[in-house]
Formats: structure tokens, sequence, C-alpha cells
């Protein structure tokens, strides 16, 4: 989830990098606190400044300047965007790491692949975040419609002590770790939590996922990389 917020003078608003926007529904969409010098006919920019007079050339170096600033946005935007799509479609392997589980072993992203084959499913949650108590009944009910996916929920930013105690009232079959030094929170730097990771069987993240998912959402994705 990439999120921009712009102030031009004042605040626009947010720019979702996972949106495409130009200029135009740019411009149409902020309230801005000063006339840009422009309007938008059509899709295309048309000057709103007289073609004469003694401030034409003042106002005409006004109106580049803003051009100018909302072109610097639109490359920010378009820089957003194209973090989002490398995140699914470099060829970035999911860091190693390993963590004590609940049930008394251990779990190793690369011992995994070695040894089971599996794709993997990471979520990240932590016992203060409320989203992820939601969303782990579903993860655990997806992993059960999925036995071909290692789903594993290793807590991080927290005390090992508290994440136990919240996995007494939220109960799930799937593996559960604990991050107690920081490794994975390190290496996987979450946005937020909950997160999580798509997992190739060759140990490629195949897509980052930063907020609270459903069976749903889970089932189209798992379509979308396996098929």
């Amino acid at each position: 989830m990439c999120v921009q917020l712009v102030r031009l003078g004042g605040t626009c608003g947010r720019i979702w990098g996972t949106r495409k926007r130009d200029v135009s529904s740019f411009a149409n969409s902020c309230e801005l606190p000063f006339d840009l010098g422009f309007e938008t006919t059509q899709g295309k920019l048309v000057s709103t400044y007289p073609e004469s007079g003694p401030t034409v050339a003042m106002m005409r170096a006004r109106s580049i300047r803003t051009l100018l600033l909302l072109a610097a946005v639109v490359v920010i935007v378009s820089a957003c965007n194209s973090s989002v799509a490398d995140e699914t479609s470099d060829l970035e392997l999911a860091p190693d790491f390993v963590v004590p589980t609940a049930d008394g072993g251990m779990f190793s992203v690369d011992d995994h692949i070695a040894t089971d084959g599996r794709p993997i499913f990471l979520n990240l949650w932590a016992s203060w975040c409320f989203p992820c108590r939601e969303e782990m009944p579903a993860i655990d009910e997806a992993s059960k419609l999925n036995p071909d996916v290692a789903f594993i929920g290793v807590s991080v930013q927290d005390r090992t002590a508290d994440a136990i105690s919240f996995l007494d009232e939220v109960q799930v079959s799937y593996t559960i770790g604990f991050d107690e030094d920081g490794t994975v929170d390190g290496e996987y730097q979450p946005l937020g939590l909950p997160a999580s990771y798509i997992i190739s069987s060759e140990g490629v993240i195949l897509e980052r996922i930063f907020g609270k998912v459903t069976v749903d959402d889970i089932a189209e994705k798992f379509s979308n990389h396996f098929g």
C-alpha cells in the first residue's frame, strides 16, 4: 500500500500509488487555495490567463511553475506505482530466518524450501494488533482449504509472553513462530501490521500484502500465482 500525501499550499489529499492518475484528474480532484492558471477541457490543460496585458509575463511564469510542480507530483506517483509493481514482478528471494515455534520446534525458510518444497504464506502479526486478531481465523480457514501451501504466522514487534497469551484466545492450527530477536521484522520490514508475504516454492517473494486479508482474498491471490 503506497500512499503519498501531497501538499500544494494546503492539503490536497492523498494520492494512492496503486491508482494511476494524470495531471488533469489531479487538478480536478484537489481543492487548492489559489488559482492554478489553467483549467481542464476534455482532458486537456487550457490556460485561463489573458493573451496579453501588463501582467501576462508574470502570470505565465507562475502558471509554468505550477505545471512543473504538478509534473513533479506525477513523477512521485509514478515512482510509487513502480514500487508496487516491482514488489510482485522482481525476483526477490525471501530472506531466511529461524524462529522458535509454538509447538516447541523451529522454522526456517531455507530449510522449509529444501525439505518441504511447498509455497509459503507468511503472516506477520502482533498481540496488540486488532486487525491481526480479526484476520487470523480467516487465515486459519484458508490454511485448511489450501494444504499445498505452508502457512506460518510470526509474531513481530511483540513480547513472546504476550503473543502466547494472545494465541490462547485466538487459537489457530497453522504454524506459529516468535520473532524474539527482531530478525524477521528487520528483514521483511512491514509497512504496518498485519502484513503477509506469498513465497514461491523456489523461495521467491511473489507478493506483499499490507492489511487484513479474508479467505476470498487469499483464494484469489493463490489462483493468480499458482493457477
